[in-house]
C-alpha cells in the first residue's frame, strides 16, 4: 500500500468518525432538551403552575432581563498628531 492509498484511507475513517460523533451529538442535544423540559415541568407542577402562569412568569422576566451586549473596549483617546518643525523654523 503507497503512502497516498494509506493517507486516503485514514481520510475515509476520519470522515467516518466524524459522522458518527455529529450523529452522537446531535442524539445527546435532543436528550439534553428532553431533561431540561422534564426538570421545568418538575418544577412548574411542585409549585401548582398552570401553563398559563409559567407562561406568564416567563414573559415578564424576558421583559426585564437585562440585555447583555459584549464588553466594549475602552475608547483611546485621541490625540491630534504633533506637527513636525521643518529644519528652517527652528
Amino acid at each position: 500500500m503507497t503512502k497516498l492509498e494509506r493517507v486516503i484511507e485514514e481520510i475515509s475513517k476520519t470522515k467516518a468518525k466524524i459522522a458518527e460523533g455529529n450523529a452522537r451529538l446531535r442524539e445527546l442535544e435532543k436528550q439534553k432538551i428532553v431533561y431540561e423540559d422534564e426538570a421545568l415541568a418538575k418544577i412548574a407542577r411542585e409549585n401548582n403552575l398552570s401553563a398559563e402562569t409559567l407562561a406568564a412568569m416567563l414573559v415578564t422576566y424576558q421583559a426585564h432581563e437585562p440585555q447583555t451586549s459584549p464588553p466594549q473596549p475602552p475608547e483611546k483617546a485621541k490625540t491630534p498628531p504633533k506637527e513636525e518643525l521643518a529644519d528652517d523654523e527652528e
